[in-house]
């Protein structure tokens, strides 16, 4: 319900009570749990492989092999097929502070490590999710403390979650500064954990992409503006011709292949 909340604080259909909501059921999901929030690398990677029995979250798993070797490691890693060639962005890689161990789990240097995201080597790689972890409710808790103005609380949650991972400490941050902060430590809580960086990026009004693609020989130069309509995806053409009541959602009318 923490996550329910937390989303929905920000959507159409927000109402005033959504983060004094997603702040209770936060302080309820972290409870008793600060002992089995891993702290160490070793610890970390082991909750990725499920060898802690006792971490308190949902876990689903699939094996996969190379179709997802850009994100999770490469099983051909030693024919030279691996992630060694995505470089990361700078100012991502920046963000990290030294003794992060989330630092040393995802990347390799300046490129992503093939043995993310539970430090094994190369061969067949599980992908591994943890539906609601009692870390993404340190994050829901201390935001919607800054989301109520009650900025003491926030920037505690978020050192307290901070310490959990050996990052530095934040001291002094206004409201603005707070919730920036927060949205950063996200990004690198969660990377390559499932959608939730779009889902932040669309929730947060993040950022400015850019592509050019083709589609049945037809070229489209794409450019997604923070909060822009496509963070929404079409209604299929297939539902607007069987109800005509559907209403398109904004921007994709009509879409042209």
């Amino acid at each position: 319900m923490a996550q329910v909340y937390w989303f929905k604080a920000e959507s159409s259909a927000r109402q005033a009570e959504d983060y004094t909501e997603a702040r209770n059921y936060a302080l309820a999901a972290i409870d008793g749990v600060d002992a089995y929030i891993p702290n160490t690398l070793t610890a970390f990677q082991n909750v990725q492989r499920n060898l802690n029995t006792e971490y308190p979250a949902v876990y689903m798993q699939s094996l996969n092999f190379g179709n997802v070797g850009a994100i999770y490691g490469s099983p051909y890693d030693y024919l030279g097929f691996a992630p060694a060639n995505l470089k990361v962005d700078p100012g991502f890689l920046e963000s990290f502070d030294n003794d992060d161990i989330r630092k040393a789990a995802y990347f390799n240097g300046a490129v992503l490590s093939s043995t993310w995201p539970d430090g094994m080597p190369n061969g067949p790689k599980y992908v591994r999710i943890h539906l609601f972890t009692p870390e993404e409710a340190y994050l829901i808790l201390a935001e919607s403390y800054c989301r109520l103005n009650q900025n003491e609380q926030a920037l505690a949650t978020l050192n307290k979650f901070k310490g959990f991972r050996g990052a530095t400490a934040k001291n002094n941050l206004n409201n603005e500064q707070l919730l920036r902060e927060i949205i950063s430590e996200r990004r690198k809580e969660f990377f390559c954990d499932t959608d939730k960086r779009w889902l932040d990026l669309k929730r947060y009004r993040l950022g400015t992409m850019q592509r050019k693609l083709k589609f049945f020989d037809k070229e489209f130069d794409i450019k997604v503006e923070a909060g822009g309509y496509h963070y929404a995806l079409p209604i299929p053409l297939t539902e607007l011709q069987e109800n005509p009541h559907i209403v398109p959602n904004e921007g994709w009318n009509p879409i042209i292949f």
